[in-house]
């Protein structure tokens, strides 16, 4: 967001403007306004880091606070007012984010395989596909696209005109070269060759929001929830469904949630959504992450979401990657968010594996980076603010196999088993133990609880309430809000039977997910 010299023109008018979407767009852009604000204020030193904004010497900047300030003023009021629009799922097709997703490559990763990579330009300004080598072979990348390219690789920039060839080569180890995609390429036709593939694999490179126009359509999901008169309402149920500023869901009916109280069941649950069956007591207890795996009852899915503070390469993250490799191998989009400053080596090698050998496979390493000109303790959070969603979504061809499990459960054996168990005979694996001094290759043991959906409503409203997760600003990790508060009249949700558990338990009848921005 920025705005013109003399202050009174924003630049998201060009990628804002539809008279649908008028409420929303005020508040996504007092959102993306007050983010700017904090901004300039970090980098000049301004506001609550130091003096006065007007003591900047400079007409432009003064221009853009003001401007910035008007369109933030919204926030000023802890709750949204209400509009009269009607309640109901709409998509936003605004243009305001930095799209970045990277493609792994390794030329030792299935060399003969055909491969697909879509790239997400939804809601997007400018969109960069970051090719980073994996491997520890050389790679060279040749072919052509259907639209303009602009490429940088060995800190030199090129321009590739529509249907020209191109080439360009990584070298072993940690490399990257980076293409943006201009608004018009839909497609490139590439070729990925090493010396253990000389005649090359091929590698299509698809724009997702063409290819699959159903993903997009959940990527792009907001939701008008109906909020009834306050003035009816006790003071429980005016909080519950008062809109604010944090990202939420509407008010959803309870329906029959399982509660998954023993860890045991919390990680089945999530097997049993890919693999179609549990694993057995035996099996967990002799925890060998190589067991054989039947897929016999396998759900086909469209859609894997697999949220996470961390994915350890230990039983628990090894048996889940071997089903995810299953989906991957048919066909399925994965996408896989983890922490990358609790990524240790091992994990990244099983992760950064995963996505070279099957690149619907997109996975996203969550930093969180401190604006230009933070002060010192902004700097050093950098390694403690972490990303913290914890979601299995699996969006299955059958809607009445759909799953979705959240709650508190990483994928990391701590959660799973009382003592580290003994993966000593799989050297790519963590094999956890004591540890001097400080470490994040630890080992610890937690209590706590998952919850899992099987309502198709349920499952596509929490997949597409990650999306705007998964499609935030690459550069300042802003994600889009997914709701607005409508004003509607008519009863409230009807009670439901509450949380299947082992033991009766006193719920509401209403529920709904935030998330901060």
């Amino acid at each position: 967001v920025s705005a013109d010299t003399t202050g009174t023109e924003i630049a998201t008018a060009q990628y804002f403007g539809n008279d649908d979407n008028g409420a929303y767009e005020k508040r996504f852009q007092a959102l993306l306004a007050q983010s700017r604000l904090d901004a300039l204020d970090r980098t000049n030193g301004t506001g609550r880091f130091g003096h006065d904004w007007r003591d900047v010497q400079n007409s432009r900047f003064q221009a853009t606070y003001r401007t910035l300030q008007r369109l933030a003023r919204p926030l000023d009021k802890t709750e949204l007012t209400p509009t009269r629009d009607k309640p109901g799922e709409d998509h936003f097709t605004g243009r305001w984010r930095m799209s970045r997703q990277t493609l792994y490559l390794d030329a030792a990763a299935r060399p003969f395989a055909p491969r697909i990579f879509s790239f997400s330009g939804l809601e997007a300004r400018s969109v960069e596909i970051v090719l980073r080598q994996a491997g520890r072979k050389p790679i060279d990348i040749g072919g052509s696209c259907d639209g303009p390219l602009a490429i940088r690789a060995s800190g030199r920039s090129s321009s590739i005109a529509a249907g020209s060839a191109f080439h360009l080569s990584l070298p072993a180890a940690e490399t990257s070269a980076s293409l943006f995609p201009g608004e018009a390429l839909t497609r490139c036709d590439l070729r990925v060759r090493s010396d253990l593939a000389p005649a090359g694999a091929p590698l299509t490179i698809l724009r997702e929001e063409v290819a699959d126009p159903w993903v997009a359509a959940l990527d792009s999901r907001y939701d008008r929830c109906p909020v009834p008169d306050p003035s009816g309402l006790k003071e429980l149920d005016r909080v519950f469904y008062a809109g604010r500023w944090l990202s939420q869901t509407c008010a959803l009916p309870l329906g029959k949630p399982l509660l998954l109280r023993k860890s045991r069941d919390g990680f089945n649950a999530k097997v049993e959504a890919l693999l179609g069956t549990r694993l057995s007591d035996s099996a967990l207890d002799k925890a060998d992450p190589e067991l054989p795996l039947d897929f016999t009852h396998a759900p086909k899915l469209r859609l894997i979401y697999l949220s996470s503070l961390e994915f350890k390469a230990d039983f628990s993250g090894r048996v889940m990657e071997r089903l995810v490799r299953h989906h991957a191998a048919l066909g399925t989009k994965v996408r896989i968010l983890v922490t990358d400053v609790l990524e240790r080596e091992k994990d990244d090698a099983l992760l950064h594996r995963l996505a070279a050998e099957f690149p619907n496979v997109q996975l996203q390493e969550y930093r969180w980076r401190a604006d230009h000109g933070a002060p010192i303790d902004e700097q050093i959070s950098q390694l403690h603010k972490t990303h913290h969603v914890k979601m299995l979504a699996a969006l299955a061809d059958d809607p009445g196999r759909s799953r979705v499990i959240i709650g508190g459960r990483n994928i990391h054996d701590g959660f799973l088993f009382h003592r580290p168990v003994d993966l000593s005979r799989y050297p790519d694996l963590q094999q956890y133990g004591r540890t001097d001094g400080f470490s994040l290759n630890y080992y610890s043991n937690w209590s706590d609880f998952d919850i899992e959906f099987a309502d198709p409503a349920t499952v596509q409203t929490l997949a597409a309430h990650l999306s705007t997760v998964w499609l935030r600003d690459a550069d300042t990790n802003i994600s889009r809000p997914f709701s607005i508060p409508v004003r509607a009249s008519g009863r409230l949700p009807q009670a439901s039977p509450g949380i299947s558990s082992p033991r009766p338990m006193r719920t509401g009848t209403r529920w709904r997910t935030i998330s901060s921005n």
